[in-house]
């Protein structure tokens, strides 16, 4: 299959890919969004949306600072906390 068509079968992923084949990722620890705002305070990062049944959606990097605060302030899960989707707006 062309990484152009490669939907997301499970979570979490194994491996992150673009139109052009497997991205070089590492995965280190879960991020609260004290850490994202750090991140984002020491310049733009790379957002990528993974929903099974999807493509991957990459967020352009001059799109960072708004879909962090549309998207994903109001939808992180914070890894230390028990979570319930129905505490999510949209339950997402």
């Amino acid at each position: 299959m062309r990484f152009d068509q490669r939907i997301v079968s499970q979570m979490p992923l194994n491996e992150l890919w673009n139109e052009y084949g497997i991205v070089s990722a590492k995965g280190l620890r879960e991020l609260n969004a004290s850490d994202i705002a750090k991140l984002l305070r020491a310049g733009k990062v790379r957002f990528v949306v993974a929903d099974v049944g999807s493509q991957l959606k990459w967020i352009p990097l001059d799109e960072c600072y708004g879909f962090w605060k549309s998207e994903v302030k109001k939808h992180l899960a914070d890894p230390a906390a028990e979570n319930y989707r129905e505490s999510f707006p949209d339950e997402y």
